[in-house]
C-alpha cells in the first residue's frame, strides 16, 4: 500500500519488489499523504484484471491575452517510449474548452520520430463540436 492505493504485483515499491524496473512504484509524501508515482505521474488506481493503471497527467493549455496581444502557453509532452505502458483506446478522453478551439493528440513513431504528419497517428477534437454535443437535447 501507498497511501490509499494498493500496489499489486507485478508492480512494487522499489526495484526489488517490482517484476521489472518499468513496474517500479515510488511512494512519495505529498501534502502529508503518501502517494504512488511512476516516473513523474501520480498513480491513482491499479487494476490487474483490466491490465490498467490510472495516472494523473498535466494539462496543456494556451490562452490568448488581448491586452498584451500574446499567447500564454503551457505544453506538456509525455513520452511512453520504452515503457510497458500506452494510452488506452477505451478510457482516455480529450476535452477541449473554448470558442473555435482545437486540440490534438499525436503519436510519433519511435523508428521515425520526424516522419511527415501524414504518417503519424492523430486525434482531433474541436470545441465547437464538443459544446454542441454537450448541450444537445436528448
Amino acid at each position: 500500500m501507498c497511501g490509499d492505493v494498493k500496489i499489486p504485483f507485478p508492480f512494487g515499491i522499489g526495484n526489488q519488489c517490482a517484476i521489472h524496473n518499468g513496474f517500479n512504484v515510488t511512494c512519495k509524501p505529498d501534502n502529508g499523504i503518501n502517494r504512488p508515482f511512476m516516473g513523474p505521474f501520480e498513480v491513482i488506481k491499479f487494476s490487474l484484471p483490466d491490465a490498467k493503471a490510472w495516472m494523473k497527467m498535466k494539462i496543456s493549455w494556451q490562452c490568448y491575452d488581448q491586452a498584451t496581444v500574446k499567447l500564454d502557453v503551457s505544453i506538456h509532452l509525455e513520452n511512453f517510449t520504452y515503457t510497458p505502458f500506452r494510452f488506452s483506446h477505451d478510457d482516455n478522453r480529450i476535452f477541449v474548452i473554448g470558442c473555435n478551439t482545437m486540440a490534438y493528440i499525436r503519436g510519433v513513431s519511435v523508428a521515425y520520430p520526424h516522419a511527415p504528419v501524414k504518417n503519424q497517428k492523430m486525434v482531433l477534437a474541436l470545441a465547437q463540436d464538443v459544446v454542441k454535443q454537450m448541450f444537445r437535447k436528448t
